[in-house]
């Protein structure tokens, strides 16, 4: 996992827990590098695309009416790609949603969001349902007519449902999250040695050891928690790093890489085309005519 923080939303009103932020825009050469979390679902439209989004280890470029979902505890970030993003945000408390303990709908649906065994889909595109009921919602936040916060619930409720149908990426066990939980504990040492170290050479067998595993074991393990190799992720956090210095700085295309932990220019180049489908000329072509 990429180093994230704890991000503490506050609400306006307490008693309806709901933060909108509408026609929001992602400024030009904008790069978050640390991701953040809060406990609350975060739904994004995107008016404009053109931004990078990144969930947990996965990234995204947005395109126009793209709708992503960060699913409560779930680290994420955006930052400028091309154009000009513009995008709406939505922040909903758990309060807004749940209800007593005897509902039965705390228990199928809301509890499962809360002890992180249900996940959504992080990447929505072409969903009509989807965007009218975000549209319905903004607008009655807008107006803010007389008994605007029962159609904002019932939006709220209509969306979750909508979720619920058709976008639910993942469904864990008890067991299986406390695999997964532990899996991510005794790899944090590593997450955390790769961020500070990324621009030396880092030796798969040192990272075991900071787990007190063998290489094997250790190999096993990392493919199992993250989705990919030790190697691959390094690369990848190196990739992200290196756009960066690509973007902002003049640096040669070796500087670059030397400087994020390749061995060569022509090994950034490749796992740069790999992961990125690009060169660093077309990537600075691209950044430059944004």
């Amino acid at each position: 996992m990429i180093s994230s923080k704890y991000d503490e939303i506050s609400f306006a009103n307490a008693m309806f827990p709901i933060k909108v932020y509408i026609k929001s825009k992602v400024p030009m050469n904008y790069v978050q590098l640390t991701l953040t979390w809060h406990e609350q679902l975060e739904i994004i439209r995107f008016r404009k695309g053109g931004a990078i989004v990144q969930i947990g280890n996965h990234r995204y470029v947005a395109e126009d009416n793209d709708i992503f979902v960060f699913n409560p505890c779930e680290p994420h970030s955006l930052s400028s790609h091309a154009g000009f993003p513009e995008f709406d945000c939505i922040m909903i408390d758990k309060q807004i949603y749940s209800s007593t303990e005897r509902d039965i709908c705390e228990h199928k649906y809301v509890k499962p969001m809360e002890n992180h065994q249900i996940w959504f889909d992080n990447h929505i595109k072409n969903s009509a349902e989807l965007l009218e009921l975000i549209e319905q919602l903004l607008n009655e936040i807008i107006n803010n007519e007389f008994a605007y916060e029962l159609v904002v619930k019932g939006a709220i409720h209509n969306m979750l449902a909508h979720l619920f149908r058709n976008h639910i990426n993942t469904i864990k066990s008890n067991s299986e999250l406390k695999r997964s939980m532990l899996s991510y504990e005794r790899l944090n040492p590593v997450f955390q040695y790769i961020e500070n170290n990324y621009a030396s050479e880092i030796k798969i067998e040192n990272l075991a050891s900071l787990t007190y595993l063998s290489t094997s074991h250790f190999s096993r393990l990392f493919k199992q928690a993250t989705g990919k190799t030790a190697t691959q992720y390094i690369n990848e956090f190196r990739i992200s790093k290196a756009e960066v210095l690509l973007k902002t700085t003049d640096l040669s295309v070796s500087d670059v890489a030397e400087r994020v932990g390749f061995i060569s220019s022509s090994y950034f180049a490749k796992w740069l085309k790999t992961l990125r489908n690009t060169t660093p000329t077309e990537l600075r072509k691209m950044h430059a005519k944004t």
